[in-house]
């Protein structure tokens, strides 16, 4: 009974709170306009000045009321830093928890212990200070801040770490430049979208991206240490790699990379000190002249250089993307004239030289730690080969103007026979030093007298030679002529035709592409091809083909033929007769005469210039032969070319 008595006085008190509570009016919100003086705390190195416009996001919290990013604006003179916005209170409630997000993101939402916001990954800089709300974002905190007056201060602070990069080009080329734009790479992330915790100031989610641009507003020059400032994610960064690339004003560019190791912490400033210099010496640095990017517009075997300047190229494999294992360095191995290129390097920036004012062609080549040639490449030093391209056959073959090699296009001119390739082979061999004598033997040995004037690097073994076939396998045979890009390879296979591999015809008609898409092997510049088929020429020469009959000079014959283009068209090309380097050993049968294999022959008489086709189960290859018909030159056919033999090529656009 005393039990029941108790449950019921107890059950009657909570009727009569309800009662009171129900009787008691709830909390009214009001909204007060609120006046906030904003400061920002610097780091050594740091500024900040207000812009006209800005906001910052605001959460108020007090015992009964909860502001959500409420936007308060800078207003009158933005030296004074005063934000005006509204926040809620009850009446007579004065103290206010206050958290701020510089700058306001209006999605920025409800919950400031899981804010989004972002280090960005393209930042700048003006004059020699870090600006400090430029870059990513600001927070501010203060708890129990009375409000009455309608007044209060709110010191903003970053939550992100700062990385100076202290730059001495003292003793460099580099002191006479003005620094554009700055880019850093690192391999931990340091910028980017992240997840930020206001009210406990740390970091949710970190951010992912590695790399970071900063402009250089003021461009400054570099004749003295110059501090670069960039915004990053706080963090350890332990043996972290970072590569460094300074754009100058002129093109030019400071790059290179070292390991660092550092704690970067939010709201201080971290150096990363760069001596030059002492870096150029230690090869973990480069100063890199401006150079033409040769790579531009696709990589290949050879690159067209039209003028007097320095240039650079990405060392690839042809055309595809890929750079031979082990390169050290670079050299040249051979050119046709004194001081066309020099200065050859490889380095961060690829492989560089200087190309000076002559006409006609180098060969560049990289080699490994043992001192083997791993690739190489032909400078075609000419004016623009393509700017008179014409028509083949039909308007989907568009022919260089010149044979690839030639310097020139006017007729009977030595410098337009240009330079001779062995089939699927992407090295060129020189040309012959005269328009020639239309005889069968021109050289008994071969690169000798007859042979086009060059210089060889005497800092190297390689010389213009020949060697029989190596190589039972594909392997092997490619790696030879990698390797010998100055070695002439005779037949001594004569089954299915002469090749300067062995007979498995089979692994090598894809070295130029076989009709499909350019190959790594193909000898042509960016863009270009050698001809898909013989056929791109147009061989109908009773429509297309204006002949160019005997002209003397100098006692002897000289032989060459002009292409109008299909159906008369003005662009006239002139494709000479400039003979071809001899597969093997030749012997002439009724007078006895013979040459060994690689040497030069019937230049000024006979035209021979290569497709891209095998003949099918052939070692040989289709060609269009420009050749004699009953002593007069006019005719042109379609034949099978002997791959051991050094043809002309007329490349084509891809």
């Amino acid at each position: 009974m005393q039990v029941l008595k108790s449950l019921w006085i107890a059950g009657c008190a909570s009727l009569m709170l309800i009662a009171c509570n129900e009787d008691e009016s709830a909390p009214i919100a009001l909204e007060k306009p609120i006046t906030i003086q904003a400061t920002i705390a610097c780091p050594e190195g740091c500024t900040a000045v207000w812009s006209e416009g800005d906001q910052f996001g605001l959460w108020s919290r007090t015992t009964h009321f909860a502001d959500n990013n409420v936007p308060f604006t800078l207003s009158g003179n933005p030296e004074s830093g005063q934000f005006h916005g509204k926040v809620s209170a009850a009446e007579g409630e004065v103290l206010h928890s206050l958290r701020g997000c510089y700058t306001y993101q209006a999605n920025r939402g409800f919950d400031p212990t899981y804010l989004a916001v972002q280090i960005p990954a393209h930042q700048s800089q003006q004059g020699a200070l870090c600006q400090l709300n430029r870059y990513g974002f600001l927070t501010a905190r203060a708890d129990q801040v009375d409000l009455s007056t309608g007044n209060t201060t709110l010191q903003f602070s970053t939550p992100c770490a700062i990385i100076r990069i202290q730059l001495d080009a003292a003793g460099t080329d580099a002191v006479s430049k003005r620094a554009t734009q700055l880019t850093l790479q690192s391999s931990d992330p340091i910028v980017g979208n992240l997840v930020y915790n206001l009210e406990e100031e740390r970091i949710e989610i970190p951010a992912a991206g590695r790399a970071v641009t900063l402009t250089l507003e003021d461009r400054p020059t570099l004749d003295q240490v110059r501090s670069f400032y960039i915004v990053a994610q706080p963090g350890e960064l332990n043996q972290s790699t970072l590569t460094l690339s300074i754009q100058c004003e002129d093109k030019s560019t400071i790059d290179l990379s070292l390991n660092y190791s550092s704690v970067l912490t939010a709201g201080e400033v971290s150096e990363v000190s760069i001596p030059l210099a002492q870096l150029i010496a230690s090869g973990d640095a480069e100063f890199n002249e401006f150079r033409y990017d040769l790579g531009e517009n696709g990589t290949a075997n050879c690159y067209i250089v039209t003028h007097a300047d320095k240039y650079k190229f990405r060392p690839t494999m042809g055309n595809s993307s890929d750079e031979p294992k082990g390169i050290v360095r670079a050299d040249w191995l051979w050119m046709t004239e004194e001081g066309l290129i020099s200065n050859v390097k490889y380095g961060k920036g690829g492989i560089t030289f200087d190309a000076g004012e002559g006409r006609g062609n180098a060969l560049i080549a990289a080699f490994n730690e043992a001192g083997e040639i791993v690739w190489s490449w032909h400078i075609w030093l000419t004016d623009d080969p393509t700017i008179n391209a014409h028509e083949g056959a039909a308007a989907q073959y568009v022919l260089m103007d010149r044979n690839l090699g030639a310097t020139s296009t006017t007729p009977f001119d030595v410098n337009s026979l240009g330079l001779y390739y062995q089939w699927g082979r992407k090295d060129p061999f020189l040309g012959q030093r005269n328009t020639g004598s239309s005889t069968r033997f021109q050289e008994a040995t071969a690169f000798s007298g007859i042979t086009y004037p060059h210089i060889v690097n005497g800092d190297y073994a390689f010389t213009t030679t020949t060697n029989e076939m190596v190589g039972t396998t594909k392997a092997s045979a490619i790696d030879y002529v990698t390797k010998h890009p100055m070695t002439f390879v005779t037949a001594t296979i004569t089954t299915n035709g002469q090749s300067w591999w062995n007979s498995a015809y089979t692994d090598y008609e894809t070295l130029w592409g076989a009709g499909g898409k350019k190959a790594i092997y193909d000898p042509c510049p960016p863009g270009y091809r050698v001809p898909r088929t013989e056929y791109s020429f147009g061989v109908d020469i009773t429509s297309s083909w204006d002949v160019m009959t005997e002209e003397v000079n100098e006692s002897r014959m000289r032989y060459c033929f002009g292409y109008w283009g299909p159906a008369g068209g003005p662009v006239r090309s002139y494709y000479p007769a400039a003979g071809f380097r001899y597969q093997n050993k030749a012997t002439h049968a009724s007078s006895g005469t013979s040459a060994e294999g690689g040497s030069i022959g019937y230049t000024g008489a006979v035209g021979y210039y290569w497709s891209n086709m095998l003949r099918p189960k052939s070692n040989n290859v289709w060609v269009m032969e420009l050749d004699p018909a009953g002593g007069i030159f006019h005719g042109s056919r379609r034949n099978n070319g002997h791959s051991a033999r050094g043809g002309s090529i007329r490349c084509e656009r891809e």
